[in-house]
């Protein structure tokens, strides 16, 4: 489960994994805070790192928000917490392969030249278990020499350095799991940057089934950790909505109910977080973490 705490972390670290519905989280996460208290790092390169850490010795803002790795925080306040979203591996490969085939920068089209298509693209380390790279900050030849330790250190690391995390296929469900937990007013949004405007792009269901297996083999421990974040996403939301009370609306308008309802609803809230911490507790365990029917694509 992410970490608890009692007190608002010092500084909320938004990691962006490339291709996970972040220009949308991004949209959102920049109308809870004032100019000045969220400082973006984008597109993410070790130039950008430099100037911020030179801010932050300055004025160290509320937010942060741009494709970093984990240990950002190792440099920064010592009570900083990760928030991050994950996607279906074989969507987040080829929405990023497809990225890289409409950028107009020469280094992105030279990591995917036209002759070689999507399955040259899979040597490259942004192809290979990019989302576990992101969470532990190991590299791609880390994660291939021991994938069930990576996925292990990353299960860690959610649980103890993260405030929380979502998964692109229940954006909504958990963009307001967030809103509840951090306090946040969710505005109107839309998907943004979505691949589908792009002129030249490849589509999932056109592609040959070899060609997806050879994605998600090439992904094996990604596959593991979207499973895993979409299981706890499925424990954490079902009993939130099951008495009817969508958490944005009922605390926007506990007011108007009565002492008694509130009270009631409280009840049934504190139920349903039980409910949750157990099903957590029992989705953390090594024999639910290693079942075949959770992870098919690694244990066939």
């Amino acid at each position: 489960m992410p970490a608890e705490s009692s007190n608002p972390p010092a500084l909320l670290l938004f990691m962006h994994i490339p291709k996970t519905a972040g220009t949308t989280l991004r949209f959102i996460v920049e109308q809870q805070y004032r100019p000045g208290n969220l400082y973006p790092i984008y597109p993410g390169h070790r130039e950008q790192l430099d100037v911020f850490h030179a801010f932050a010795r300055r004025q160290l803002p509320r937010a942060v928000m741009g494709h970093f790795r984990f240990g950002l925080h190792l440099r920064l306040a010592p009570l900083s917490r990760y928030v991050t979203f994950f996607r279906d591996p074989v969507d987040q490969v080829i929405s990023h392969y497809n990225h890289l085939l409409n950028s107009d920068r020469p280094d992105h089209r030279e990591i995917v030249r036209p002759r070689g298509g999507l399955g040259q693209f899979l040597v490259h380390e942004w192809a290979r278990n990019l989302q576990t790279q992101y969470v532990t900050g190991l590299s791609a030849e880390e994660i291939d020499a021991d994938p069930d330790e990576a996925f292990h250190t990353a299960v860690g690391i959610l649980q103890h350095h993260f405030l929380g995390f979502g998964v692109v296929e229940k954006f909504a469900a958990s963009v307001h799991a967030m809103a509840d937990r951090l306090g946040w007013s969710v505005p109107r949004f839309s998907a943004l940057n979505r691949s589908a405007e792009r002129p030249r792009r490849l589509l999932r269901k056109a592609l040959d089934r070899c060609l997806i297996d050879r994605i998600v083999q090439a992904n094996s421990c990604d596959v593991r950790l979207h499973a895993y974040a979409s299981e706890f996403i499925r424990a954490t939301s079902v009993p939130h909505f099951r008495q009817g009370l969508r958490f944005p609306y009922f605390f926007n308008v506990k007011s108007l109910l009565s002492r008694s309802h509130r009270q009631k609803a409280k009840d049934r809230l504190r139920m349903a977080r039980q409910e949750s911490v157990a099903t957590i507790d029992k989705i953390n365990s090594p024999a639910e973490m290693n079942r075949p029917e959770l992870y098919p694509s690694v244990h066939r």
